[in-house]
């Protein structure tokens, strides 16, 4: 009798769990429902610019289910976009230390982490999740954001080995050697001159366009007072890049002037120009040098050669013009302006997209923007 007693109670007791695991279940299977509900509103919201409305409804599907990751993840996304980046960081670090989540979702999580931080200014955590990131997902935000935050800590050798172990295209070359530049400065900074050149000349056979690369090699060589070999660098950089002159004109002159060899800088423009290897710039260079010294009219002689004379070479010869009290020939250059500046056609540019119209519009075709061209 006592057994069988017992075993109505177990009976009972196993009826009573089996009912309350189908009732449990049943509960959350509805809140499930509820938070996907609230969710996809929440979502239609975002779509539709209701940004507000879009917070409550995810709110309440993150209530309803603590599951509905991506609810927390857009809180906080919306709650930056706010301007309220350190609650946001506080809603994705609690997703990002949650050991439940799926793979993904923490990966979801580390990107917006990534942008709060940033928001927040805070480059140093900002690197470490985006490691994170790289542990779990490859793809090219999760590579670039990595190599922004070392730029922004200045983390140039790191930058350089993560860059260097992606596949080789030109784009990578390229931005390796502004890496490699930003290396050579910074050993160059704290004394190391020969170390900074050896970056700046990596830079180089990267990249043969990597302009500044050979600004800094001269600049390195005058920290270490070997003026002349800055001289043979900048000169054969204006040599292979005479438009680019502007860029080393500056320290090469002032090197030549150190080394008492200023008369140099006019012979040396000169047999670029006479080897064919000139540019606008390297007349304008000439004609600054005899400025220098006082000689007005062999600075505008060297301006008169040039074959095609735009407006800002124009104003370069009035003012020479004038110091020279060649008062006639300004007349005609002004005259020359004059004509220019009438008979072009006046160009109206979208302030939003930088679409160009002949013709005076109100909407930018492009963008659709309503008074965006500034008339």
């Amino acid at each position: 009798m006592v057994v069988e007693s017992i075993g109505v109670y177990i009976f009972i007791i196993v009826v009573l769990f089996v009912v309350a695991l189908w009732g449990w279940h049943k509960w959350n299977e509805t809140k499930k429902r509820r938070s996907s509900e609230y969710f996809y509103s929440g979502l239609l919201k975002l779509i539709h610019g209701d940004r507000r409305g879009a917070l409550v409804d995810l709110k309440h599907a993150a209530q309803e289910s603590s599951e509905n990751v991506t609810s927390y993840i857009l809180i906080g996304d919306i709650l930056r976009e706010e301007k309220k980046p350190a609650k946001a960081l506080q809603v994705h670090k609690s997703i990002a230390i949650r050991s439940d989540v799926k793979e993904n979702e923490k990966a979801d999580a580390y990107k917006s982490l990534i942008l709060d931080q940033i928001a927040l200014g805070m480059h140093k955590d900002a690197l470490q999740t985006a490691k994170k990131l790289l542990s779990i997902r490859k793809d090219d935000w999760a590579v670039n954001i990595y190599l922004e935050e070392l730029e922004a800590n200045g983390n140039w050798e790191e930058a350089i080995n993560f860059l260097s172990r992606l596949p080789k295209t030109e784009k990578r070359d390229s931005l390796l050697s502004f890496y490699e530049v930003e290396l050579g400065k910074k050993f160059v900074s704290e004394g190391e001159n020969r170390k900074g050149r050896i970056h700046f000349k990596e830079a180089i056979k990267l990249n043969k366009d990597c302009y500044p690369a050979y600004i800094e090699i001269g600049k390195a060589y005058v920290k270490d007072e070997r003026t002349d070999d800055a001289i043979a660098w900048w000169t054969n950089f204006s040599a292979q890049f005479p438009d680019k002159i502007y860029l080393v004109i500056e320290p090469l002159e002032k090197a030549f002037y150190d080394r008492g060899k200023f008369q140099q800088v006019v012979n040396f423009y000169e047999t670029l120009i006479n080897e064919g290897k000139s540019s606008r710039e390297i007349f304008f260079a000439l004609s600054n040098i005899y400025v220098k010294m006082g000689d007005y009219p062999s600075a505008i002689s060297s301006l008169e050669r040039l074959d095609e004379k735009d407006k800002e070479t124009k104003i370069r010869l009035m003012y020479l013009y004038f110091q020279n009290q060649q008062f006639d020939k300004i007349e005609g250059l002004l005259k020359e302006i004059y004509d220019e500046t009438i008979s072009a056609k006046r160009k109206f540019i979208c302030g939003n997209c930088g679409y160009e119209s002949e013709l005076p519009l109100w909407r930018c075709p492009r963008c659709n923007e309503w008074n965006s061209f500034n008339i």
